[in-house]
């Protein structure tokens, strides 16, 4: 894409690569001048997709060049995919916030002009003030794009800021809840690092839950020990995203099912009474009943969703294994035990409906990462919930699996045991205090005799035994004591060092891969994947 200068009133003089634009709009004097960039090659038969670019509040202003600081018009030359659309990157003006009015008219304006644009193939992006936009987009016009991808967003601005300074002039809450559960079929891919302090994740997950509970499939990625920037930086660098984004087609609907991304045998299965008990399972092909790989998304038990990007279901069902992925109740709406518990059902409600989807319930691993490792590890080392004279039939399964790979878990929560272990920064991160109700950790100090119990309870170093089954356990290879922050103290290699030093100890078979084996590594398995595989397909 080459770079061409031009300024103009709802100009249709095009130059080769990239051109800017200025464009008045009914609301007011509200002005919004925007990059436009487009491939120089001959269109498809069905035109280039369209990308809706929304900056952040930092980029506002009538400076263009300041649109191309991050997200798309920043990564056009850089993604193949970018490359073979058109994408338009308007700037907000300064002390101002997006009005969907406005950006709805750029975009019917651009597509009026241009004869290259696919219709069928419009897409709204933004990152923090642009997740707002996009956000309130999907609420004000249903149907109008193909798909969206918020980063770092929420609903309403105003109850963000109400308790903040004055410095944003000019912001209006344009968000509908009602308008986006009828946006419940648009294709929704959202993302939030669970350490943003500017935006905290729970306001997308606010409005996941809202899109949820009207019936969409909407997609959830939390990135653990990622804050505010952090979160758009891993976003729009990731290739899956990107080949999802371009998948979704207004004219086909939901989203398209491929080789690639075989829809699950059972999807949202409700396994228990609370509307975040749902489970997805793919049954594999084999001869006689199936093993079970069962995934427990992480997210600090504060947010996350079941789906996991890259489908590795695929993975597993190739080599004959069944998967299945979980969700659970997060801590802002349930402390301890809630999150834990529910995955404990889901394990009991997986073998009770075992011979009716051809599951060998005696062939079941775990595997999840950062929380869902904490309580993959939990379930592994625990003794049994099972409650033979249970009135539910579900609770009267077993919760003992055979096996678990995880990885960056913590084997320990509770503050008084992990600070010596990892330094005061480990203490930062929400998981610990969130865990129990407290909004701040001061709180979960001060209160600590309260929750003692809970926290050694749900603290999977406290439970190894040795008739546990076998553990792998991976982390990165940073050792760096004390812990640096949060991110880093809160799946800091020594969680598994402690933890195999304690399994060593009592006799049961722990691996640990610390730094891609130059720290530590397993003399038996390469990953956690082969680990997995060697356990449910043992004898076969």
């Amino acid at each position: 894409m080459r770079q061409v200068v031009v300024f103009a009133l709802f100009s249709s003089v095009l130059c080769a690569g990239e051109s800017r634009h200025i464009m008045k709009t009914k609301i007011g004097e509200h002005q919004l001048s925007w990059l436009e960039q487009f491939p120089e090659a001959k269109p498809p038969a069905d035109g280039w997709p369209l990308i809706l670019f929304l900056h952040g509040y930092g980029e506002c202003g009538e400076d263009l060049d300041q649109v191309r600081k991050h997200g798309p018009p920043k990564l056009a030359a850089e993604i193949e995919q970018l490359g073979k659309c058109v994408i338009i990157s308007p700037q907000c003006p300064k002390n101002s916030w997006w009005r969907v009015k406005a950006l709805k008219s750029l975009v019917q304006e651009v597509t009026a002009r241009r004869k290259d644009i696919d219709h069928n193939r419009i897409y709204v992006t933004g990152l923090s003030m642009g997740g707002y936009g996009t956000w309130s987009l999907l609420s004000q016009y249903p149907g109008f794009f193909a798909a969206a991808v918020p980063i770092c967003g929420g609903g309403d601005p105003l109850r963000l800021l109400k308790n903040r300074p004055p410095v944003k002039q000019g912001i209006r809450n344009e968000f509908l809840p009602d308008g986006l559960k009828r946006s419940a079929k648009t294709p929704v891919w959202t993302f939030h690092g669970i350490e943003d302090t500017a935006v905290p994740v729970a306001e997308s997950q606010r409005l996941v839950d809202l899109l949820k509970a009207a019936g969409s499939d909407v997609r959830f990625t939390v990135y653990d020990g990622v804050g505010h920037v952090g979160a758009w930086e891993k976003a729009y660098t990731d290739p899956v995203m990107w080949t999802w984004l371009f998948s979704q087609s207004r004219s086909k609907g939901a989203s398209p099912v491929s080789r690639s991304n075989p829809p699950p045998t059972h999807a949202d299965v409700a396994y228990g009474p609370h509307k975040a008990n749902v489970l997805d399972v793919w049954i594999a092909e084999g001869e006689g009943p199936r093993p079970l790989h069962v995934y427990i998304h992480g997210g600090g038990w504060i947010g996350g969703d079941k789906f996991r990007k890259g489908d590795p279901q695929n993975t597993w069902l190739s080599k004959g294994i069944s998967y299945a992925a979980i969700n659970y109740r997060h801590t802002p709406v349930a402390s301890l035990p809630a999150p834990v518990y529910d995955a404990a059902r889901a394990i009991q409600y997986l073998r009770h409906r075992a011979e009716e989807w051809n599951i060998d319930p005696n062939r079941i691993c775990l595997s999840g990462g950062s929380a869902g490792a904490c309580t993959s590890m939990w379930l592994l080392c625990h003794d049994d919930l099972a409650d033979p004279n249970a009135e539910d039939p579900v609770l009267r399964q077993s919760t003992r699996v055979n096996g678990a790979a995880v990885a960056g878990g913590q084997t320990s929560i509770d503050p008084k045991q992990i600070e010596p272990w990892l330094g005061p920064n480990v203490l930062k991160h929400k998981m610990i205090n969130m865990a129990v109700g407290e909004r701040t950790i001061e709180g979960a100090l001060r209160n600590y005799d309260r929750y003692r119990a809970l926290y050694r309870e749900f603290s999977a170093w406290n439970h190894v035994s040795s008739d546990d089954p076998p553990l792998f356990m991976t982390y990165g290879g940073d050792m760096t004591l004390p812990s640096k922050n949060a991110g880093h103290g809160i799946h800091h290699p020594v969680y598994g060092v402690r933890m195999k030093e304690r399994a060593d100890a009592a006799g049961m078979e722990c691996h640990l891969l610390i730094g891609n084996g130059e720290v530590s590594r397993s003399p038996t398995y390469r990953n956690g994947n082969e680990f997995i595989e060697a356990i449910l397909l043992k004898g076969e």
